[in-house]
């Protein structure tokens, strides 16, 4: 099984029958589906600078150009618009779309709303994202969205500003060992595998303008394929999965290894 595991409801994927397409052409047996640019049908290009620039701290620069898109487009102030454009095209797709709901931790009642909005999305993966949302991991409202995760038995997935939080991310790792937290576009890697000896943690492998293949090796050998996860990041970075094939089909690994890095990996995580 494929399973795109990290994507945003616009460009491509703007609603079910561009989604639908798309699927089909690629192959592509499930979604992971988070919110984006409100029916934005934009498809974003951009170079792969993790192969000229091989530090890990590539993100960390990207980050603030993101953050200077979001902030310039008010994008957070949609976050609720989003997530229920999401759940709309989930209900369409028959089991074939999997929400990945958005949360704000700073924002007020956030966990009365998230109990509220999982009543009727059922959603089964919370979503942070540092450059979209200020907040900081090891804070109380951050405690509380993990908590929620560990009740639920759901992955949490994250896009870290900076080095900082990355270490912070590893002390959130070992005091909630029983939530899985997937960390995208290989940000912040060796920072966390360094301060953390939890195997709760995953690592997305969208986005791969922003990270080498160099890195990528390298977390096959410390921890292995059963921790990675395939993911588009679509519309940011077309033709990214195949990007990623491409590496990987170029490092020679097991059909098992692929199988558990393309699909299996998160059949696991999300009780599929």
């Amino acid at each position: 099984m494929i399973i795109d595991g990290h994507a945003h409801a616009c460009g491509v994927y703007v609603n079910a029958t561009s989604i639908t397409k798309y699927l089909n052409e690629h192959h592509i047996d499930k979604l992971v589906l988070c919110g984006g640019e409100i029916k934005s049908r934009t498809n974003y290009h951009y170079p792969m600078m993790g192969n000229m620039i091989k530090s890990e701290s590539l993100p960390y620069v990207w980050n603030r150009l993101i953050g200077i898109l979001i902030q310039k487009k008010r994008l957070k102030n949609t976050m609720e618009q989003q997530n229920d454009a999401v759940y709309r095209i989930a209900r369409r797709m028959n089991g074939r779309v999997i929400q990945a709901y958005w949360v704000d931790p700073m924002q007020e009642n956030c966990i009365k709303k998230m109990e509220e909005a999982y009543k009727t999305y059922q959603f089964k993966m919370i979503k942070l994202h540092q450059c979209w949302t200020e907040f900081d991991l090891l804070s109380k409202q951050s405690r509380v969205v993990f908590r929620f995760a560990k009740v639920h038995d759901m992955p949490v997935f994250i896009h870290l500003s900076d080095a900082a939080q990355a270490r912070k991310l590893a002390k959130v790792a070992t005091q909630f060992k029983q939530v899985p937290i997937i960390v995208a576009h290989m940000i912040g890697f060796s920072t966390i595998v360094e301060h953390t000896k939890s195997e709760n943690v995953y690592f997305d492998l969208s986005g791969p303008q922003l990270y080498s293949k160099e890195i990528l090796k390298k977390a096959i050998e410390k921890i292995g394929c059963e921790r990675l996860i395939l993911g588009s990041d679509h519309p940011y970075g077309y033709n990214n999965l195949e990007r990623i094939w491409e590496r990987l089909r170029k490092l020679n690994l097991s059909d098992q290894d692929m199988n558990l890095i393309c699909g299996e990996n998160l059949v696991r995580l999300l009780h599929l």
